[in-house]
């Protein structure tokens, strides 16, 4: 199976452990030959160098360029975990990852565009190679009918994307604050129905299951 995968950078907030974590779930899609391309978030580090930034005066759009740094970061920690079979540079455009897969069975990498969320960049990058299935491990079980926090609010096991849009905050996308989805990844999938899911990447079975005919998480539907 080829399989796109955003690894949300809260995911990698504790560290070494988790990146242990994420690299072994990761391993295991190599040993069970699928294809796979990881786009890994920038987490509290980004959002820390951006917070600064803003402060000290920066635009939104130097802001962006912050947290792409760190996204590559924490991409290049990831990418040499893998060992051989993953290409070991992050393509830092659309035409780098096309040369990394033509030779690895895997590519790591971070943001791409300044404006853009890796959740964006990583449902480019599933339209662009016509992956299986779009994985987007975060840190809670799925979509909720409402924020996770608040009362009353259910898991949803399967979501349409007008309902999922519906769902969504209309929150402003500043630099360290986009939305579980952003506008251009809802576009993104919008037109090329690409198999989605969403679920919690701290469980250990979640990227075996996402290969599955039965994963965790919540399936989006067209």
């Amino acid at each position: 199976m080829k399989l796109v995968l955003k690894v949300g950078g809260h995911l990698l907030d504790e560290g070494e452990s988790a990146f242990r974590h994420q690299a072994s779930s990761l391993r295991w899609l190599l040993n069970h030959k699928h294809t796979f391309v990881a786009v890994v978030g920038g987490g509290s580090p980004a959002r820390k160098w951006i917070s600064m930034g803003r402060a000290l005066g920066l635009n939104e759009g130097l802001l962006d360029d912050i947290g792409i740094s760190v996204t590559r970061l924490n991409a290049y920690l990831l990418a040499h975990m893998l060992g051989r079979d993953c290409y070991p540079l992050q393509p830092t455009s659309l035409k780098e990852l096309d040369q990394a897969l033509a030779g690895s069975k895997a590519a790591v990498l971070g943001g791409l565009t300044p404006g853009q969320s890796t959740t964006a960049v990583a449902a480019v990058v599933a339209e662009r190679i016509c992956a299986d299935r779009f994985v987007v491990l975060t840190n809670v079980d799925g979509v909720f009918s409402a924020k996770p926090s608040e009362p009353g609010s259910v898991l949803l096991k399967k979501v349409s994307l007008d309902e999922l849009v519906k769902i969504l905050s209309l929150n402003p996308a500043l630099a360290g604050t986009y939305d579980l989805f952003d506008d251009v990844a809802l576009k993104i999938l919008r037109r090329s129905r690409i198999p989605t899911i969403v679920a919690n990447g701290k469980t250990d079975s979640a990227i075996r299951r996402a290969v599955g005919k039965r994963p965790l998480g919540t399936m989006i539907t067209y």
